[in-house]
């Protein structure tokens, strides 16, 4: 678990630096459902293959009622707090790309 970054990009380069130098190429990546192909696209291009483990999230549940994705079209903080990650992960993925950080 590190503590130093701010962004998923910073993260990526801390985890490379840590797993470097012991010569692990390959990691456990724990992080919520909306960011876990972004991460896991970061770290690969790093050489460093990716275990994903969607950490569970009480606004991103892993259950059958999450399936039910039209309820969060209707009013609620839980829609608003889908809306707004839809929303990051809309932007943070040109924006990566733009970087050179993911293809």
């Amino acid at each position: 678990h590190e503590t130093e970054s701010r962004t998923t990009q910073e993260q990526l380069m801390v985890i490379a630096r840590i797993l470097e130098p012991r010569g692990d190429a390959r990691c456990i990546l724990g992080t919520s459902p909306q960011q876990m192909s972004r991460a896991a696209e970061g770290l690969e291009r790093r050489g460093i293959s990716v275990v994903p483990l969607a950490a569970r999230a009480v606004l991103w549940p892993r259950s059958s009622h999450s399936l039910n994705w039209w309820r969060w079209l209707i009013p609620s903080s839980q829609a608003r707090t889908v809306s707004r990650d839809v929303l990051y992960e809309a932007a943070a993925w040109p924006y990566y790309r733009s970087q050179g950080w993911l293809r």
